[in-house]
């Protein structure tokens, strides 16, 4: 049975500020959805505690080990991309129960309208993974989008916007290599999950790769 504590009390013991609590659900709203509200009050689950300790998280989180082992590897995917400049950080939850591979193609379908209609003017990639929720049916997508050309850089984030926000539920900001979301959105690991990397300058930029998904 999954174990919940105030707000308040969660603050104390994680030793953190309400800014940084708020922050980092924002930043993850998957994680967010995992909260409640009892007795008119929103509770968290006691299993967060790690997200909000360095130590915790390396210890129990099998899948951060496991990038920092691809990160010894300069020829892996995980540490090409980490090193590869990025625009924007998104989280796409949908309405409807999405199957995974229904979730990967609505985000090749969105590559292929951002490239058609900017990719004559600016360089383009994008990267994505289609993860299940925790608490319901249906798949999400986190992505992250590198634009070249920075004066586009809005244009592309309200045509991402219009495109997304129809519908579904979509948090969109800065990408940010401290909050490391290359691994965030690989820490299931790429081996089972529905995943892609999409570009129109991949070889150039030197990290072109064989996808399963191909």
């Amino acid at each position: 049975m999954e174990n919940y504590v105030k707000n308040q009390e969660f603050i104390k013991r994680a030793g953190i500020s309400r800014s940084k609590l708020y922050r980092t659900y924002q930043e993850s709203p998957e994680l967010w959805d995992e909260t409640t509200i009892k007795n008119g009050k929103r509770v968290i689950p006691e299993k967060h505690y790690k997200y909000f300790d360095r130590e915790l998280l390396y210890r129990d989180n099998k899948s951060m080990r496991n990038l920092l082992d691809c990160l010894q590897d300069p020829k892996s995917l995980p540490y090409r991309l980490w090193y590869s400049e990025w625009t924007f950080f998104i989280t796409i939850s949908y309405k409807l129960d999405r199957t995974k591979e229904a979730c990967a193609n609505r985000m090749r379908q969105l590559y292929d309208r951002l490239e058609t209609i900017y990719g004559g003017d600016t360089g383009l990639r994008m990267f994505f993974t289609s993860e299940p929720f925790t608490n319901r049916k249906g798949f999400h997508n986190h992505v992250i989008i590198y634009i070249e050309n920075k004066s586009l850089k809005w244009k592309i984030k309200k045509a991402i916007e219009e495109e997304l926000a129809k519908r579904d539920k979509i948090d969109l900001s800065n990408y940010d290599h401290r909050l490391g979301a290359i691994f965030y959105i690989s820490k299931e690991g790429l081996n089972d999950t529905e995943w892609d990397l999409l570009g129109n300058n991949l070889k150039q930029e030197g990290i072109d790769y064989e996808s399963k998904n191909k």
